[in-house]
């Protein structure tokens, strides 16, 4: 579902995102979703030039099936006085699941223009972008060649005390100079334990990247919240970061209870204060 107001938020209008499986006009036919039966986990962030991204998952239900985070483009046009001034620019595939892999819970966060910013096309025209994020999880299955591990063999290098075998999630991120038309190879910020819920923030001053998620107790591994910083527009990240005393608010679906997992939030202040 998408939602437009064009008062400041005193009514609002519904329409479906194009692509949806019913829809047969040139935009959704031409969409990237198309042929995906489900949708989740939607996520609206402003960009710069009138620009807003609408980000999520899409995926057809069972096992082994396709699953893919996409972002979808708008732009205010701020051209008329009446009607709906926000079009539709397009979608792209951020990530697709490989086989016995399934994708979850994106997170987005949209830069300003810096300098080293890509370009992208506004109105015809090469115009400075800025970087636009995504983060998400991987649950890998049983069958996956890393589905399984024996140990922590995480990619920090923690040791473990002792063998376990547990099914296992990654947090991945990833990037695009050109307002979220293409999208570089995904890195894998946590690649052990259960892992999922990510969150993104940028530094005002210096578009610094933390991305935080929360970590799942499994086994002999306690609940945490973890964070990684990049200095250089998510190219690379240095270590993780632990938020050590996390006592989750959680419940599973049951006849009298619903799903409930705590996942963080993040976000910087202009001095680079860091909130979780």
């Amino acid at each position: 579902g998408l939602f437009k107001s064009t008062n400041g938020g005193g009514r609002w209008t519904s329409t479906l995102l194009p692509g949806y499986p019913q829809d047969t006009s040139a935009d959704g036919m031409a969409s990237p979703l198309k042929g995906l039966h489900a949708g989740a986990d939607a996520v609206v962030r402003p960009g710069s030039h009138g620009l807003f991204y609408y980000g999520g998952l899409a995926f057809n239900r069972g096992e082994n099936q396709p699953s893919r985070i996409f972002v979808a483009r708008y732009q205010d046009r701020n051209n008329k006085e009446n009607g709906d001034p926000f079009v539709y620019q397009g979608a792209s595939i951020v990530a697709a699941n490989k086989t016995g892999e399934f994708l979850d819970k994106p997170s987005f966060a949209v830069d300003v223009p810096r300098s080293g910013s890509g370009t992208c096309n506004i109105d015809g025209a090469p115009t400075p972008a800025g970087a636009v994020y995504a983060a998400w999880s991987v649950f890998l299955s049983r069958d996956h060649p890393h589905g399984r591990k024996d140990k922590d063999d995480d990619d920090e290098g923690d040791e473990s005390e002792g063998s376990v075998s547990q099914i296992r999630s990654r947090i991945v991120f990833s990037r695009s100079s050109d307002c979220g038309r293409t999208w570089a190879a995904p890195k894998i910020l946590s690649d052990s334990r259960t892992n999922q819920g990510s969150a993104i923030a940028i530094d005002p001053r210096n578009g610094h990247i933390y991305v935080a998620w929360r970590q799942f107790e499994t086994w002999h591994w306690i609940h945490a919240i973890f964070v990684r910083k990049s200095t250089d527009g998510g190219r690379t990240f240095g270590p993780k970061i632990p938020i050590w005393g996390f006592f989750p608010f959680d419940q599973g679906t049951s006849n009298t209870s619903f799903r409930t997992n705590s996942y963080p939030t993040i976000a910087v202040d202009h001095t680079g204060r860091v909130y979780v």
